[in-house]
């Protein structure tokens, strides 16, 4: 599955950089974590609980990001396993300066299996874009806290 979109934030690039890098922030900011932890210095472990449809669980997981260009892009992969099954991302996110602050783009290609894959697609592909537009909002809002 591709999960793929922008967003706009209004907040300088550099700013929006230093929290993509920030674990207290993510952690905020995506819905569902109830942790992350920095193992190294782009390499994130992680759980969070994630109900989709009627499959629930928690899911344990690491996050490495990789091809660091600050404060432009940097790849990034994710791997999480819990009773409802697995969730693996490989994708890229990069910043453009924009009129009014930073676009940030995401391009993930994602696979899922075991019991959460029982969904369906179009539920899964509808989650994501929730659970996305929910978190580059809580991103944004964490970002503006921090600069005042």
């Amino acid at each position: 599955m591709r999960v793929a979109g922008e967003y706009t934030i209004a907040a300088p690039r550099n700013q929006v950089w230093a929290a993509l890098l920030d674990p207290e922030v993510l952690a905020g900011t995506l819905p569902g974590f109830q942790r992350l932890e920095r193992v190294d210095d782009h390499t994130f472990t992680g759980a969070l609980t994630l109900g989709v449809g009627p499959v629930q669980g928690r899911f344990d997981g690491r996050l490495e990001l990789s091809e660091l260009v600050p404060p432009e892009s940097y790849r990034l992969k994710m791997q999480g396993r819990g009773t409802p099954g697995f969730v693996e991302g490989d994708g890229k996110v990069w910043l453009e300066d924009a009129e009014t602050g930073t676009l940030l783009n995401y391009e993930l290609e994602v696979q899922v299996g075991g019991r959460i894959a029982g969904v369906g697609q179009r539920l899964l592909e509808m989650v994501s874009r929730t659970l996305a537009k929910q978190a580059l909002e809580r991103l944004e809002k964490a970002i503006l806290e921090r600069a005042d």
